[in-house]
């Protein structure tokens, strides 16, 4: 081994340690957090996911408190990602309780056009097969969501992917999250109804809790709206998402914590946990997690996320805003609701999903040049080696598309920032590999060749 490539190697395998122990130092905290220390619990998430705008509702008996990071209050707008499913999930409970619907009911009878099949026969998959994520449909289904502005009376059009759409499996023998499943709820709401989704949830839900702050998200700028972050190279940077209008009742309703805490006061009275069928294989129901002491959910768009939990026994609900996405509002939410309990929290290591995903994309250029250096170009058979694995390289990336359920755009949409740079670097080495080694071999056979640093 040349003095030249070991030196490669130190400095490959220096910065790959530095970025591990930067990830689990920046992501590890061993304190103790009590109700006494709440502000020091929040301070210490926030610095560790790198927040920016943050609003926080909490309902504790008599009291109403409103906490809040970076500059925003409790007027500041975020979406909601996910904790919307609960809005649509009551519209749906609404329609039920009038008679209009029955849980039973095929999806069929209100979208005649939906026809899905399992196994090559059509299937049938009901309102409750929704409401509990046992449809069938597959959660990668969200990708064929278009990206398209609001548009009022345009929902039909925008599901119709979903017409003739394979399930992953038999509907009610397994459950699966996928958030189109209550997109196509939302269009039930409009066949039975005859009017729009969002106003009927603004009839029937805003105007009668009060809410006069919250709407679903269109393309026009609103005034206290947050912006949107994303996670890149362990921090935050400023993201536009884009508009899926299709996927508004699972994930875009826009509020405030005015608003949630009017919400949260009122979930005890609005479902009937203790009527709805979960059981311990699937807990879900209506846009909730339901558990014996409390009910909560999580919500993530590419770029805010949300928590929210309310108690079943006590007068205690706590919702968090985040105008990032990952998983810090939910680690913020579990502990204050923890803590407001007389509960001792401790964070550990917290990394999520975002997290994990951004640190490998910092990692995958660098053990690729590691593994390089492993494999100097000094013989013929070296080259090939470099020259295969370059190509497989070329090859993955070529594919990817075509083999997976997702393609480039989703994953750009919704993985890390740092998605960019692991393609570019991966792939300009792997085009290295295959240039340097044909070079190589080209001037072996010519009799003029030597070990190469790289």
């Amino acid at each position: 081994m040349t003095a030249k490539r070991r030196l490669v190697r130190r400095i490959v395998f220096c910065l790959i340690f530095v970025i591990l122990a930067v990830f689990f130092v920046k992501h590890f905290d061993d304190k103790e957090y009590t109700a006494d220390n709440e502000q020091a619990f929040i301070n210490k998430v926030c610095a560790m996911s790198d927040m920016p705008e943050l609003s926080i509702a909490i309902w504790d008996g008599d009291n109403e408190e409103f906490l809040n990071k970076h500059g925003a209050d409790e007027h500041s707008l975020y979406e909601l990602a996910s904790t919307t499913k609960a809005f649509t999930g009551l519209a749906v409970l609404k329609l039920e309780k009038h008679g209009l619907i029955d849980f039973n009911d095929p999806v069929q009878k209100y979208i005649p056009e939906f026809q899905p099949t399992y196994n090559g026969k059509d299937a049938q998959v009901t309102i409750r097969h929704l409401l509990v994520h046992s449809s069938g449909i597959p959660f990668y289904m969200l990708e064929r969501i278009p990206e398209e502005p609001y548009h009022k009376g345009g929902l039909a059009d925008s599901l119709s992917f979903l017409n003739d759409v394979k399930l992953g499996f038999e509907p009610g023998s397994v459950y699966e999250y996928s958030t189109v499943n209550y997109d196509l709820l939302a269009l039930v709401i409009e066949r039975v109804t005859g009017n729009g989704y969002e106003e009927y949830v603004k009839a029937n839900i805003f105007d009668e809790l009060g809410m006069t702050e919250s709407f679903f998200r269109t393309d026009a700028i609103q005034p206290n709206m947050t912006h949107g972050h994303k996670q890149a190279f362990f921090f935050t940077y400023p993201y536009n998402a884009p508009v899926y209008y299709g996927n508004t009742a699972a994930g875009y309703l826009i509020s405030d914590t005015n608003d949630l805490m009017k919400w949260i006061k009122n979930v005890p009275e609005l479902f009937d946990f203790d009527e709805y069928p979960v059981t311990p294989e699937n807990n879900y129901f209506a846009g909730w997690n339901i558990y014996e002491d409390y009910v909560s959910h999580a919500g993530n768009n590419p770029n805010y996320s949300s928590q929210v939990y309310v108690s079943r026994n006590k007068p205690l609900g706590v919702f968090v805003l985040s105008s990032e996405s990952g998983s810090s509002a939910t680690l913020i939410g579990e502990g204050i609701f923890r803590m407001r309990q007389g509960e001792t929290f401790k964070i550990g290591w917290f990394f999520d999903l975002y997290d994990a995903i951004d640190v490998a994309f910092m990692l995958i250029p660098l053990l690729l040049l590691y593994v390089i250096c492993l494999i100097p170009l000094e013989s013929k058979k070296k080259a090939v080696i470099r020259m295969a694995i370059g190509c497989l390289i070329i090859l993955a990336f070529i594919l990817f598309p075509f083999v997976s359920p997702v393609g480039y755009r989703f994953c750009f949409v919704w993985y890390a920032g740092s998605i960019a740079f692991m393609i570019a670097v991966t792939a300009l080495i792997a085009l290295y590999l295959v240039i340097r080694s044909v070079i190589y071999l080209k001037k072996r056979n010519q009799g003029d060749y030597h070990e190469e640093v790289v």
